[in-house]
């Protein structure tokens, strides 16, 4: 008996409840008296989206005791971490696939051109973060800063961190490894639970900024300001040495008071020229740009994307 919301025999139910219930029963079957081998096919036919995820983490589990092959027409199934173990049938001939864009190409998946060899995505909130770790990464690893160079590995903006489920699920769908760096306020917070809730992001799929002793901190937190302070003084005509800078507040609150306070008139379009021109600055920097007591955060990225960045 089968309780999805009415209790049924198993028999009943539809095609994609069968498939689950079978993989379960696998599932529970280990030792030398379990199955060895397991071939699935189409393992998504008959499952809402939901529920393909769900049983992606079925098969995975099951691939720890066994060999598992599938056949399947669906992204979500791609094992993105060994791209050669994925076999492309067609044509009459079965072969190991080399790129993540052969598999694409067999499948139908139109990449935008950024994408076309990349294997592994940063996503970032806007278009100056892009800037700043395009330049920063190559400074911080010499593997990523290769990965960089030959497209395997990109940078993407979101436009906000609430565009971060749709943006992970397209991701998805162009068989993309992705990670995610938002920036600690409410709204990062807010996406990171929605992308969790909806099964788009797991635990060590994001990084949060985090400065000692900040309740809410920004990427620009995590960067020196004698970097950008000069630029920002010259451009926009106040001084970040004010006290109104200091504090513990996140960056964005801090440099709206110290622009206020030195008679500026604040507002959306001048907090991003601002971001852009600390861009800009590092850039334009001969070094790594992270503020000392800030860069936990940003190195503990570092070191999870070189482990997880295939050249």
């Amino acid at each position: 008996m089968i309780d999805d919301g009415t209790a049924t025999e198993l028999a009943y139910k539809g095609d994609g409840v069968k498939n689950l219930a079978a993989l379960s029963m696998l599932k529970s079957r280990t030792g030398p008296s379990g199955a060895s081998i397991i071939a699935i096919e189409e393992p998504e036919s008959h499952l809402h989206p939901g529920a393909i995820h769900q049983l992606n983490d079925v098969i995975c589990a099951l691939g720890e005791n066994h060999q598992v092959i599938i056949t399947t027409h669906n992204p979500l199934f791609v094992d993105r971490n060994d791209v050669k173990s994925n076999i492309i049938v067609d044509m009459g001939k079965a072969v190991s696939a080399k790129n993540i864009e052969s598999i694409r190409n067999v499948m139908g998946i139109k990449a935008s051109d950024n994408l076309v060899n990349a294997n592994y995505v940063l996503i970032v909130e806007g278009a100056e973060d892009v800037i700043a770790f395009k330049a920063m990464l190559p400074r911080l690893s010499r593997k990523l800063g290769k990965a960089i160079a030959n497209n395997l590995f990109v940078i993407e903006e979101i436009g906000g961190a609430g565009n971060l489920s749709y943006k992970a699920s397209l991701l998805r769908n162009s068989l993309c490894k992705y990670h995610c760096f938002l920036d600690n306020d409410e709204a990062g917070n807010k996406a990171v639970r929605k992308a969790l809730e909806d099964g788009l992001i797991a635990t060590n799929n994001y990084t949060l900024t985090n400065c000692q002793g900040f309740n809410e901190s920004e990427f620009e937190d995590c960067i020196n300001p004698e970097v950008y302070k000069k630029a920002v003084e010259d451009e926009f005509g106040f001084s970040l040495d004010n006290p109104k800078f200091k504090g513990n507040k996140k960056w964005s609150e801090r440099i709206k008071r110290a622009a206020v306070d030195q008679g500026k008139a604040w507002d959306n379009k001048l907090e991003s020229s601002i971001k852009y021109t600390v861009a800009k600055c590092i850039k334009d920097s001969k070094s790594d740009c992270l503020h000392s007591h800030h860069k936990n955060s940003i190195e503990s990225l570092v070191s999870y994307l070189e482990n997880s960045v295939v050249i």
